[in-house]
């Protein structure tokens, strides 16, 4: 359950008129779980439930968690040391003309008679 889901109130569209431009009607502002807990399909232990998962949130919190973990991994990032470079290979060294054929790559003769 992602927190920016539930606890942002947005506005819905409600008509718009297509004679004036610009002109379009929205209903008042909800967080999306007051929208589910206010709808007349949503179930009392499906309300129930949402509730009981609600109280435990708290925005301000979340937003302080947040921004502490991401300065704590920006902290990290500029403290890394680098990873060391790694040496070059020695193409002319590894190089072969022909592939190496390896025993059991190749068919072998059946004991078939």
């Amino acid at each position: 359950m992602g927190s920016t889901n539930l606890l942002l109130a947005q506005q819905k569209l409600v008509s718009k008129q297509q004679r004036r431009q610009g002109h379009q009607r929205y209903d008042r502002a909800a967080t999306p779980c007051q929208r589910i807990l206010d709808h007349q399909a949503s179930t009392e232990p499906c309300r129930s439930q949402l509730r009981t998962a609600m109280v435990g949130v708290h925005p301000g919190n979340l937003c302080r968690q947040v921004q502490a973990l991401t300065s704590q991994l920006e902290r990290l990032a500029l403290t890394k040391i680098p990873a060391p470079a790694k040496p070059r290979v020695n193409i002319a060294f590894n190089h072969r003309s022909q592939p190496e054929v390896l025993p059991e790559a190749t068919t072998q003769p059946s004991r078939r008679i």
